[in-house]
């Protein structure tokens, strides 16, 4: 993984900071974005790898993830819904 990519509800793609202080080669990336705009209610908050060759992680419902049923099979994107008062 190269980079991750962030967005907020159906916005732009924005990239984010990687913590690299824990960089083994196939673990889970500890990353943040910049959020100055927030607003109030649910959200939800959607990131994305992107390797070396500019390949993304694909989407929940991208042609390659059907049939997928299980966490250990599925490498889609993860969506999370937040609340902000």
């Amino acid at each position: 993984m190269t980079r991750v990519e962030v967005r907020v509800d159906s916005g732009p793609w924005r990239q984010a900071r990687i913590d690299r202080a824990q960089n083994a080669e196939f673990a889970w990336k500890t990353w943040s974005a910049e959020w100055p705009d927030a607003a109030a209610g649910e959200h939800s908050i959607t990131s994305r790898a992107v390797d070396a060759q500019g390949k993304v992680q694909p989407a929940a419902d991208a042609p390659e993830m059907v049939g997928k049923r299980t966490y250990w099979e599925s490498n889609a994107q993860v969506t999370r819904k937040i609340q902000l008062a």
